[in-house]
């Protein structure tokens, strides 16, 4: 199983090459495109890294996934964007692990739940943050780099490690 690691300042060039892999590898998935993300600075890069949590897969010194939390705007909840598996190591757990790192972080900063966006005709992503326990909160938004399409919000609350809400 690939080794899950926080991302640290320092590396914002992995970030970079994973986030445009991804973009590259699932343009469906994303409300960026990889020619709009390939444009940015190295400073946007590391700005990125240091403003989310990012959490990447890794085989070696490859990036097999990636997946991000995003800290909440005030009274709102924290965000998992970004989620994202090489097409080869999907259905491998990997997806799990990446998940999981993001809610874990969520409950480190005190968060009674999370909430992410699944793009429309992404059924494979909806079935698995529905088995991961996720719902559907009824809002949906355009996606920002395909506005004909529209992401689905999705809530799981967080629960203690005593079961409590």
């Amino acid at each position: 199983m690939p080794d899950i690691r926080r991302l640290g300042p320092g590396d914002w060039p992995v970030l970079r090459a994973a986030r445009l892999r991804a973009l590259e590898d699932a343009p469906y998935a994303f409300a960026s495109t990889a020619a709009e993300e390939a444009q940015n600075p190295d400073a946007w890069w590391q700005a990125g890294v240091e403003r989310l949590a990012w959490f990447v897969s890794e085989e070696g010194d490859v990036v097999v996934g990636l997946a991000a939390g995003l800290p909440p705007e005030e009274d709102g909840c924290p965000e998992v964007v970004s989620m994202w598996v090489d097409a080869g190591c999907r259905g491998t757990g990997v997806a799990e692990q990446l998940l999981s790192a993001v809610i874990d972080w969520a409950r480190g900063i005190g968060a009674q739940e999370v909430s992410l966006g699944v793009a429309d005709g992404n059924r494979r992503a909806l079935r698995f943050y529905e088995r991961a326990g996720f719902r559907l909160t009824g809002s949906s938004e355009p996606l920002r780099s395909r506005p004909t399409v529209c992401t689905y919000e999705m809530r799981l609350p967080l629960r203690d490690r005593s079961g409590r809400s």
